[in-house]
């Protein structure tokens, strides 16, 4: 075996290909090259430990034999997802010669952006950026979409899109083609409508959940406006861009699978009350709602957005408001905040090490060897003080090789017959056909096999011998 030209190096990273959600990553690190296979390889994962432990865990297959090398390993990132544990890379196998390494992303927004109403129904993308991230940008209309705290997502309590850290790896959609009921962010009545419906997109459950829309009536008359917020300390104002906003708009999930029905609004406003009406308020401590990690979600899922009028339109992206200002779009949009996902059931990484793997020599009497060569006493490979031994390499792995073994003056001194298949190497144990140690000298090694010849020349220096015993 010998490296081709796409042979890999110890140490080498190949990136797995990605199938998924996810914006986890997969490598495979080589370690020996020697035992690559050439064989395909894919990474699924479960959400589930077989113990019933709620942990992500990967699989590794062997797709060409279809062999399961590894199962359930619970270590991404060089964390234990079941314990907790950091253990680092050591906590994954070496397995064919390489090492694989599964990373899950950190938690963040992604994005937010515009598209044709019905995001996921219709998935027609209008503008790519229309706030923070991925880069500050105006959407259709002339807004862009700021927040309280002036920042795209942060730790928990700060005044951004997700003050409590609830959406995990959920996505939030606004569609302004249809209006529903505004419930106060604080006293939790029904102020009136609002032009756009707000959604979760259930990372866990798969499902699109209606919410109850809601914003911060600051100005007491009942309307959702731009410039309502105007006589906050902030003067309602974007704290990044400056721009005068509509009112802060704060959303609520529903409590026991009770998402927002439209066709309940007449109760809704009969009822006057959020957390009557079915969802979940300030310190709604009787919830029945989760996110993807477990946690009870007892607050506001969406907060202290802030719609702000860059450009003097004084339009949302509405239908009406398109057309108004003249954005060659004549439907309303959604505007969507993608977070990061992690690895799930539904993602899956595949890599092969075809290619990367020592190629097969064909076999060559040349390169026949012999090592150490001088034997000065001693070869790392010896177990013992009484071992003495010398090896010969790149032996033909099919069919019969003999070795001779002569003195310099042509004294036959040993003769080595290899018949291992499948094996290169052979050993002398530095003694002759009469099983006594060969003398400190110069010796000639005949190898002959049914492929060609080799004559090796080999110096023995024997260590001091000492007889204790007579």
């Amino acid at each position: 075996m010998s490296a081709g030209d796409g042979t890999a190096a110890p140490g080498d990273v190949v990136s797995a290909a990605h199938d998924g959600p996810s914006q986890g990553s997969v490598d495979m690190i080589v370690v020996d090259p020697s035992k690559l296979t050439g064989h395909d390889y894919s990474v699924t994962f479960d959400d589930v430990m077989p113990d019933g432990t709620v942990a992500v865990n990967w699989t590794l297959t062997d797709v060409t034999d279809g062999v399961v090398l590894v199962a359930n390993n619970p270590v991404v990132g060089g964390v234990n997802t079941a314990t907790g544990l950091e253990v680092g890379p050591g906590g994954t196998p070496v397995v064919h010669g390489f090492q694989v390494q599964v990373n899950g992303p950190q938690e963040d927004l992604l994005s937010v952006s515009e598209w044709d109403h019905g995001w996921k129904e219709n998935q027609v993308l209008r503008d790519g950026a229309v706030s923070y991230v991925p880069f500050a940008s105006l959407g259709r209309t002339g807004y862009i979409i700021e927040n309280r705290a002036g920042v795209a997502y942060s730790p928990p309590y700060n005044r951004d899109f997700d003050r409590f850290n609830y959406w995990e790896s959920d996505d939030v959609e606004l569609d302004f083609s249809t209006p529903s009921l505004g419930f106060d962010y604080l006293y939790e009545w029904v102020n009136n409508y609002v032009p756009f419906s707000a959604y979760r997109h259930n990372f866990a459950t798969g499902q699109k959940e209606q919410m109850y829309a809601g914003y911060w009536e600051y100005d007491g008359d009942f309307t959702f406006n731009l410039g309502g917020f105007a006589g906050h300390s902030s003067g309602g104002v974007g704290p990044v861009y400056g721009a005068l906003a509509w009112e802060p708009i704060y959303c609520f999930v529903g409590s026991g699978g009770q998402h927002y029905d439209p066709a309940l609004e007449a109760t809704y406003i009969a009822l006057d009350d959020l957390t009557a009406s079915g969802g979940c308020g300030w310190a709604s401590g009787g919830c029945d709602n989760y996110t993807t990690s477990g946690a009870q979600i007892t607050y506001p899922y969406m907060t202290a957005t802030l719609f702000t009028d860059y450009l003097g339109s004084n339009v949302l992206p509405t239908e009406a408001g398109h057309i108004s200002w003249g954005s060659g779009f004549t439907t309303a949009s959604s505007v969507v905040w993608q977070m990061s996902k992690p690895n799930s059931s539904a993602d899956t990484f595949t890599f092969t090490t075809a290619g990367l793997e020592m190629v097969e020599n064909d076999f060559d009497p040349d390169r026949i060897t012999v090592w150490p060569n001088p034997y000065y006493g001693y070869n790392p490979e010896e177990r013992d003080a009484l071992d003495r031994r010398v090896q010969f390499s790149h032996l033909p792995t099919e069919g019969p090789a003999t070795i001779r073994i002569f003195a310099l003056d042509g004294t036959l001194v040993r003769t080595i017959k290899h018949n291992d298949t499948g094996s290169q190497h052979t050993y002398w144990d530095m003694k002759n056909n009469f099983e006594l140690p060969v003398a400190s000298g110069m010796y000639i090694a005949h190898v002959e096999t049914n492929r060609g010849d080799k004559i090796l020349k080999l110096a023995v220096i024997q260590p001091e011998q000492r007889l204790d015993v007579y």
